[in-house]
This record gives C-alpha cells, sequence and structure tokens, in this order.
C-alpha cells in the first residue's frame, strides 16, 4: 500500500463508518422516540386498569388486564435497552476501528531523521530451552504460561508485542510472523490488522 494514500484511504474509511454510525443513531432515536410514544400509551392503560381495579376488586378479568399491559410496558422497555447496548456496542466498534486505523497510520510513518532506540515490545527468551521456567521477579516480557503466538507454542526465541488495545493474544514469535528485526512504528498482529 502507497503510505502517501494511506492517511486518505484512512480519513475516508473512518468517515464513511462514521456516516454509518450516525445513519444508526438517527434510526436508533427515531425507533426510541416511538418506544417513548408506545409507553406512555402502556403506562396510561396500566393506570387507568389499576383504576379499574381498586372499582371492581374481584374482577379476574382486570387483573389479567393489568398484566397483560405491565408485560407490554416491561417488554418496551427491555427494548429501549436493547437498542441503547446495541448502540453503545456500535460506538465501540467504532472507536476499535479508530484506534486500529491510527496504530496503522503510526507504523507506516518513517520519521526521515533521529535515533531509533531499542524497541521495549522485543523480549527474547532462551532459545535453546523453550520450556525454562522464569523467574518470578522478571515480569517485563510474556508469562510462560498461556497462550502465544498464532502457532500456541510456548514463550521461546524472539517475541513481539501486538500494539492493539483489545487482544487475546499478546505475544508472538518473530519467526511466526516473518518478521527478522524490530519494525519501526507500531506493530499490529493478523488478528489485529484492519481487513483491506
Amino acid at each position: 500500500m502507497d503510505n502517501n494514500r494511506l492517511p486518505q484511504e484512512t480519513l475516508e474509511r473512518v468517515t464513511e463508518e462514521t456516516d454509518n454510525l450516525m445513519a444508526n443513531y438517527n434510526k436508533y432515536v427515531e425507533q426510541l422516540k416511538e418506544s417513548y410514544t408506545n409507553a406512555q400509551k402502556e403506562r396510561k392503560e396500566f393506570l387507568s386498569s389499576g383504576i379499574e381495579f381498586t372499582k371492581h376488586i374481584e374482577s379476574e378479568e382486570t387483573e389479567e388486564k393489568i398484566l397483560t399491559v405491565y408485560e407490554s410496558y416491561k417488554k418496551l422497555l427491555d427494548d429501549r435497552t436493547s437498542l441503547s447496548k446495541n448502540f453503545l456496542s456500535e460506538i465501540n466498534s467504532l472507536l476499535s476501528l479508530v484506534d486500529q486505523q491510527l496504530l496503522l497510520l503510526e507504523s507506516s510513518y518513517e520519521p526521515k531523521f533521529g535515533i531509533q532506540t531499542q524497541n521495549p515490545r522485543i523480549f527474547k527468551t532462551n532459545k535453546n530451552n523453550p520450556k525454562r521456567l522464569r523467574n518470578p521477579e522478571d515480569a517485563d516480557g510474556p508469562q510462560m504460561n498461556g497462550k502465544y503466538c498464532i502457532c500456541n507454542g510456548p514463550a521461546y526465541g524472539d517475541m513481539i508485542a501486538c500494539d492493539a488495545f483489545h487482544i487475546e493474544i499478546p505475544w508472538f514469535h518473530m519467526e511466526c510472523m516473518g518478521l527478522f528485526s524490530a519494525p519501526r512504528g507500531n506493530w499490529l498482529c493478523p488478528n489485529c490488522r484492519p481487513s483491506e
């Protein structure tokens, strides 16, 4: 991908996703308004049923009507909650996309001057003995128990950390990723890289 074109493509993608989110937002607002109107109708019916119930205490029909209206009102409230949760999920998804796109932009930027310091995301383990237990005080790198890399192997050799925020596997073997040296900028694992 051409690095000069990358910022424009990123902007277009984020703008498109934001436009989709705004369209969904408008749809959700209309649904919530409709739900609110229906809830007010149900509330009035519920209150009038309660008044009828107090007038005719022995009427089972009135009690059934109150329960029916109550269930209907509760369903409307549940639907409103569900709509809100769905929209929140879409917002979180968009924020995640923006984070990924920013990481992608930062990783493609190579400064023309300056000194590159040692990359703290690289962790070297004992290549000769991948099953060697680590010292508990050494918490800078990956832990020896858990899931590593796309190969699901133990922590050994040179490993690199993914810079994405919500990742299942934090450390990857550089060999498995086809890396021979530390990449400049941020690095995203294959699971976190945005699809092109």
